[in-house]
C-alpha cells in the first residue's frame, strides 16, 4: 500500500528559483499529509552527500532549476537505486539547456522561434548585431534558467550587448531568440509511458509587458484563461504537439511545455520537467479545470510514478 511507503519531499535547492521551490514543496507536503501518507520533507542546500543519511522509499523532487532539473538529483536517485518521481537524468540534462532542447524539438517536426546561442568566451558581438538587425525585437535569456530569470526583451543592440556581458558573468550559455508576439499557452501533463494525461492548455495574459518572474508569482499580475480563447483546433493541436514533446523526451510523472500561437502556428520555447506547485502555478490550474483538485493531483502523480 502507498500509505506504508515513506515519501521524501525534497525542495529548496541552490538555484534562483529556491523560494518558489520551497513554496511548491510545502504545498506538496501538505497535500500528501492530508491524504494520510507517511512523509518527510527536506530542504536541500546543495550537498548531495547528505541524502545518503535519509530514510525513505520514494523521493518527490520539487526543486525548480539547478540540481532539481539538470539531472544531478535524478542521477543520484538512479545511482542509489531509489524510486523517485520525475524524469530521468538524461531527459532533464537535455530539456533544461535550451540550446540542446530547441533543436531537438525542431527535429520532432515542430516549430521553434529562430535563435542564436552565445557562449562565454565567444566573439559574439557581430553575431548578436546581425541577428537583431535581421530579426528585430529579441528575447535574451540564460540557456538553463526558468521562471524568466535573467530575461530581457529588446530591439536595441547596445542594450542587448550590455545584458549579454552582464549575464555571461553568471552563466556560460545564453540564448538570443526572436520575439514572437502572440497567444501564450502552456500545456501540462501527468503520468508516464503510455499512460499520459495531457491537460487542456492554459492561456497566459500578463498585465505587464511580458510574463516575467514578478508576473508569475504576484497575485493579480496575470490573467489565466482556460480554455484559451482561441480556435478549438489550436487547443487540440497544442495538446497533440505537447504529447510529441513529452513522449520523445521520455518525460515522466509531471511536466509542462510552453508555446506561442502566432500566424496559425505554434512555436515551442520551453520544457519544464519540475513545474511549479504553488498556489499560482499553471499545472494545478489546468488540473482543477478538469475536476482534479490539488490534493488529488499530487496523489495521482505519486501513484502514477509507482505504477499503482
Amino acid at each position: 500500500m502507498l500509505q506504508s511507503k515513506k515519501i521524501l519531499i525534497i525542495m529548496g535547492g541552490t538555484s534562483s528559483e529556491r523560494d518558489v521551490s520551497l513554496r511548491s514543496g510545502e504545498n506538496v507536503y501538505g497535500a500528501l499529509k492530508r491524504k494520510g501518507h507517511n512523509i518527510i520533507k527536506y530542504d536541500f542546500k546543495g550537498d548531495i552527500r547528505e541524502l545518503f543519511s535519509l530514510n525513505y522509499d520514494i523521493a518527490f523532487n520539487i526543486i525548480h532549476g539547478g540540481e532539481g532539473e539538470d539531472g544531478k538529483l535524478s542521477g543520484f536517485f538512479e545511482m542509489a537505486h531509489k524510486m523517485f518521481i520525475g524524469s530521468d537524468e538524461n531527459t532533464q540534462a537535455i530539456t533544461l539547456e535550451k540550446h540542446f532542447c530547441q533543436p531537438l524539438i525542431k527535429s520532432f517536426g515542430l516549430n521553434i522561434p529562430q535563435y542564436i546561442t552565445i557562449f562565454k568566451g565567444d566573439d559574439y558581438k557581430e553575431k548578436l548585431k546581425e541577428f537583431i538587425k535581421n530579426t528585430g525585437k529579441v528575447i535574451l535569456k540564460p540557456s538553463s534558467e526558468g521562471s524568466s530569470v535573467g530575461l530581457l526583451i529588446t530591439d536595441n543592440y547596445e542594450k542587448a550587448l550590455e545584458h549579454v556581458k552582464k549575464n555571461l558573468m553568471d552563466y556560460n550559455v545564453l540564448i538570443c531568440e526572436e520575439y514572437i508576439k502572440g497567444v501564450e499557452l502552456t500545456v501540462g501533463m501527468i503520468g508516464r509511458g503510455n499512460n499520459i494525461k495531457i491537460f487542456t492548455p492554459l492561456e497566459i495574459r500578463a498585465k505587464k509587458k511580458f510574463y516575467n518572474y514578478e508576473a508569475k508569482y504576484t497575485p493579480g499580475a496575470t490573467d489565466f484563461i482556460i480554455p484559451p480563447e482561441i480556435n478549438p483546433k489550436f487547443i487540440e493541436r497544442a495538446k497533440s504537439e505537447a504529447n510529441i514533446i513529452f513522449k520523445n523526451f521520455n518525460i515522466k510523472d509531471f511536466a509542462r511545455a510552453d508555446c506561442i500561437l502566432y500566424n496559425n502556428k505554434l512555436f515551442w520555447h520551453d520544457v519544464n520537467t519540475v513545474p511549479g506547485m504553488t498556489n499560482l502555478s499553471d499545472l494545478p490550474q489546468m488540473a482543477a479545470y478538469e475536476g482534479i483538485d490539488f490534493d488529488d493531483l499530487v496523489e495521482r502523480i505519486v501513484l502514477g510514478a509507482m505504477e499503482i
